[in-house]
């Protein structure tokens, strides 16, 4: 499964268009960050484009956390995800920084 986040206050560009080229096949939701600021990207555009479904949050002040969440357990329960590690993707160091850290707690 693929969570694809974009910065609802930045406008829509050709970076945006490439990655939802690579992500096309794959099962996903878009989540539009920032929803407490100006938005810059149509979402009921988006939604029909990629056919899935696209969650608008704030992560600053945790709106819409409870909608994404059900959306991700909508994928599984539809059957659309398999239980695997394979092809796993983390592109944001900070997000990489993040997982290492929980790794290293676990141990």
């Amino acid at each position: 499964m693929v969570l694809y986040v974009l910065d609802g206050s930045e406008p829509w560009d050709k970076d945006n268009d490439m990655i939802l080229e690579l992500i096309k096949d794959k099962p996903k939701i878009i989540i539009i960050n920032k929803s407490d600021l100006p938005q810059q990207i149509n979402i009921e555009n988006l939604k029909k484009i990629t056919n899935s479904p696209v969650i608008s949050l704030s992560a600053t002040k945790k709106e819409g956390i409870e909608n994404l969440s059900e959306s991700i357990l909508r994928l599984f329960e539809l059957g659309n995800i398999e239980d695997s590690s394979a092809g796993i993707v983390v592109s944001n160091v900070r997000h990489i920084n993040a997982i290492e850290k929980a790794i290293k707690k676990l141990r």
